[in-house]
């Protein structure tokens, strides 16, 4: 209670309280909305169930397929949710004992958005199951039991494999083996890991006692994370960072760059070494794959959709590191400030890498022609609309940046540094290329169109100077108010 208390209080005295209460205001409606609808999904599941077969009860139905509600479920915890941080050092020379703090971070952890997801959804369906009579009340009992305490246990084993990934970068790879061969022995039948699972749970339905088991393996969930978590709290580790070897990239290439050159070999290095950033490298390598949901079937979707996805896979990276623009260098911009670097240099440098990532984006989304030529221009004429057009808008919307960002924090539903500026730049960046579309294409046909889109975005690289110049000025203007905002350290 005194450690809740305590951060009731820091929430409140915090120079950005505001910031921080309206976020989490926009992110409860959120929440509150994916709340509702998974509610709806969960009493309408049994009717929809009921008439889809008449040999499977609905409740067989859905153990059929819980195997890949649980992968869904470990993948969006993967990639969503962190584990409650805390300041943990000034209770670290109290009298406060370091198993009381690791409870506390496990205790609240368990108040997340998405420990509700599987209660909200299966236990309409399971109360829809007994109000039918396909089961008694024990036996439903034991069943949301089950389900819910399997949940649980991924909350926790999600973390000890993030910690364990985050420590070991090459354990990845073999995870990903692994997971990879049980699918395959699964699919091939030799190794039936999917119908095992299915099996349990109509064990569990004959045998409700059954459901002690996976209570057992959150229990084990939360001892061995409780262990982790406790051997790392000592006021060395927190003070003191073990010294890795400053394994520099000698990316020589950029030396053609001219005086540019240590500008993007800096942000290249804060790319590749800093964990938000990270994050957002894999997050522009997954938006790449944004497509596949949209393009298999080209004749359910229309040319301004193909658009507005084409701008979005080619300009993620340009959307997510733009728009932070220069609030990634906020820990040293005074230090920027102070050196012989023009600002106009500095935003020359950040296109460039900006530059670089949308035409990567372009040659990587070229497999895409595999659905089709139409596909292949519409992507192509959106990267070049994004290094003439978006790239100036998004690096002038940056000049409104004067929050500070913590490069230490995963990028994934980290809204740290986040301002209005960056909400109504995707308005601009977004949704005018597939208003211009829309025109042009009602007076042309689509090649036609295709050329005046490129060419737009071929004027707008070719006046790129003029922009750079124009941003300066105002970057030069807002120059002490940025200043000041990254002295700022937010929650």
């Amino acid at each position: 209670m005194k450690f809740l208390i305590l951060e009731w209080k820091s929430l409140f005295r915090s120079a950005h309280a505001g910031h921080s209460i309206s976020i989490k205001i926009i992110l409860s409606l959120f929440g509150l909305f994916m709340a509702i609808g998974l509610l709806s999904v969960g009493h309408s599941m049994y009717d929809l169930l009921d008439e889809s077969s008449d040999s499977l009860f609905p409740m067989q139905q859905v153990n059929r397929f819980l195997v890949l509600w649980f992968i869904w479920e470990l993948g969006l915890r993967f990639f969503m949710q962190q584990l409650p941080m805390m300041n943990v050092k000034p209770f670290l020379i109290q009298r406060i004992s370091r198993s009381s703090l690791t409870h506390y971070l496990l205790g609240k952890s368990i108040f997340s958005f998405y420990n509700l997801l599987a209660p909200l959804l299966f236990i309409p369906f399971g109360m829809a199951c007994w109000s039918a009579g396909d089961y008694s009340g024990l036996q439903i009992i034991g069943w949301i039991i089950a389900v819910l305490a399997t949940s649980q246990a991924i909350h926790f084993f999600n973390f000890l494999l993030q910690r364990s990934l985050s420590s070991h970068s090459r354990l990845a790879s073999v995870v990903i083996a692994v997971l990879a061969l049980f699918v395959i022995l699964d699919y091939f039948n030799i190794l039936p890991v999917s119908r095992q699972i299915t099996m349990f749970f109509e064990a569990v339905l004959l045998h409700p006692v059954l459901s002690l088991a996976p209570l057992l393996l959150v229990f084990i969930g939360y001892t061995l994370l409780h262990r982790s978590l406790r051997q790392r709290l000592y006021l060395e580790n927190t003070t003191h960072r073990s010294k890795r070897s400053m394994e520099t990239k000698n990316w020589y290439w950029i030396d053609q760059l001219g005086r540019y050159a240590p500008l993007i070999r800096l942000d290249l290095k804060l790319l590749w070494r800093n964990k938000r950033s990270k994050s957002l490298l894999m997050t522009g390598v997954f938006g790449l794959l944004y497509g596949l949901i949209f393009y298999p079937n080209p004749s359910t979707g229309s040319q301004t959709m193909f658009l507005f996805v084409g701008i979005f896979m080619t300009g993620l990276f340009t959307f997510n590191f733009g728009q932070f623009v220069p609030a990634w260098d906020s820990a040293y911009y005074p230090l920027v400030n102070t050196q012989r670097i023009l600002i106009k240099d500095y935003l020359v440098a950040k296109s460039i890498l900006l530059y670089g990532a949308i035409l990567l984006s372009m040659i990587l989304v070229v497999p895409y022609i595999y659905f089709g030529r139409e596909i292949f221009m519409i992507n192509i004429v959106a990267g070049f609309y994004n290094m003439g057009i978006n790239v100036p808008i998004i690096l002038y919307f940056g000049s409104f940046n004067k929050k500070r960002i913590d490069l230490g924090q995963s990028q994934f539903f980290n809204y740290q540094g986040m301002g209005a500026a960056q909400w109504i730049v995707m308005l601009p960046a977004l949704i005018i290329p597939v208003i211009l579309w829309s025109i042009i294409r009602v007076f042309a046909n689509f090649e036609v169109t295709c050329i005046v889109f490129a060419l737009i975005g071929i004027i707008g690289l070719c006046g790129r100077n003029l922009f750079v110049q124009g941003i300066a000025k105002r970057y030069q203007a807002r120059k002490y108010t940025m200043l000041e905002g990254f002295k700022q350290v937010s929650e």
